[in-house]
């Protein structure tokens, strides 16, 4: 595995999430620098992880907009992962400090009551604010959890898990890059045409 700070998703229809904090990827899917920034496809990402220095509202709403931007994946579905496949990336937000936890957890829920439509796949596992509360839910469920009673200990020691879980996990699955290269083919091919359609040029 390898963490990449700030970068960018991508899918195999060439759709870009936003910028996001921290991903870490699998060492054998590519990763791309573009001018100065990182690209890397979802397929194959273990984790995201937003990094915020006071998980006020707006910062609080910002990350969930980010996890909202995370593509859909190619595939494979994988029979012995209990539907958590769907879930992945493990997606993480983590906080110095920020609002009470009864408070966070009711802009959380306000946030997907108006928008029922993001998956699972789109919100985040876990959100941690240091030493005061950790907020998750487990891969595939809706529902928030609150722990208050040693949240660091729980929140470092769950995402760990998660995220090894994850990695190892997807040592035993093979990606189609395939889905990925398809849309580059295809431009490939049609520049082709193009060109072998094109007259010959009159000698002069």
């Amino acid at each position: 595995m390898r963490s990449v700070f700030g970068g960018f998703l991508f899918n195999a229809k060439g759709k870009r999430s936003n910028q996001l904090d921290i991903l870490v990827l699998s060492d054998v899917i590519p990763q791309f620098n573009v001018l100065g920034k990182s690209f890397s496809p979802v397929d194959g990402t273990a984790a995201i992880i937003e990094i915020k220095s006071n998980l006020q509202t707006i910062k609080l709403l910002e990350a969930l907009e980010s996890f909202r931007t995370v593509l859909s994946k190619v595939g494979p579905k994988v029979e012995d992962q209990e539907g958590a496949y769907d879930d992945w990336p493990f997606k993480v937000v983590y906080a110095h400090k920020g609002m009470q936890a009864n408070m966070a957890l009711k802009k959380l829920n306000e946030y997907y009551s108006k928008n029922k439509n993001i998956p699972a796949s789109n919100r985040p596992n876990i959100i941690h604010v240091c030493s005061e509360y950790v907020i998750y839910r487990d891969a595939g469920n809706l529902e928030y959890q609150v722990i208050t009673e040693r949240p660091d200990v729980f929140g470092l020691a769950w995402s760990f898990l998660q995220i090894q879980h994850v990695a190892i996990a997807q040592r035993t699955i093979t990606i189609d890059f395939m889905e990925y290269l398809k849309p580059l083919f295809s431009a490939a091919i049609i520049t082709s045409l193009d060109q072998s359609l094109e007259l010959p040029k009159e000698e002069i």
